[in-house]
């Protein structure tokens, strides 16, 4: 599998356009899929052939703190989204990455069509650092701006470089949803 590239990177992310009636959600209380193994066998009339085992990477956990309206719930979902970028990508499945998707947000339906229907050899396995930065409501109980630096690890770019990442995430109906995420080289943001 190979990594996002980071040309195709940037072309999974839209600039957010924060506006005064930004509005969102996503589910509060639901907790990502459970991990599962995967048991595949290699047909053949050899006798040695036999179950192999496949781990399927883990989701990150919904934690009480994203139940949470304020800014530091909006912090913790923006992270919780973030975390599921690899996720997403090495097992394809992008049913909670949808859930947390708001229907404009153009990086979130790049990201899961770019999972669902992956390049030829598909994805490096990855791992992704997150560390929240700052966020501003902008909107009491209903609109954040949040920033975080993030950093792609795989074995294809084992140091990974950082990135700077703005997001919107709204509340919505009881629910958050990610608005837009703009994600910029970090070393781009002195410019």
């Amino acid at each position: 599998m190979t990594a996002p590239t980071r040309s195709r990177l940037p072309a999974l992310l839209t600039v957010a356009a924060v506006t005064a009636g930004l509005l969102g959600g996503c589910t509060g209380g639901s907790s990502a899929p459970d991990p599962t193994t995967e048991v595949t066998s290699t047909a053949g009339s050899s006798p040695s052939a036999s179950p192999t085992p496949t781990v399927v990477a883990e989701a990150p956990r919904w934690t009480d703190a994203m139940d949470q309206v304020s800014l530091d719930g909006a912090l913790a979902v923006g992270q919780y989204f973030l975390e599921l970028f690899p996720y997403v990508h090495s097992t394809g499945d992008t049913t909670t990455w949808r859930t947390l998707s708001h229907p404009d947000c153009l990086f979130c339906a790049d990201v899961a069509d770019d999972a669902e229907h992956p390049p030829e050899g598909g994805f490096d396995d990855a791992s992704v650092e997150i560390e929240p930065l700052d966020g501003v409501e902008l909107q009491p109980g209903s609109s954040y701006s949040l920033t975080y630096t993030m950093r792609f690890v795989s074995e294809s770019d084992p140091t990974g470089e950082v990135d700077a990442v703005t997001m919107i995430v709204i509340r919505e109906d009881d629910r958050w949803l990610v608005r837009g995420v703009d994600v910029v080289p970090a070393d781009d943001t002195d410019a």
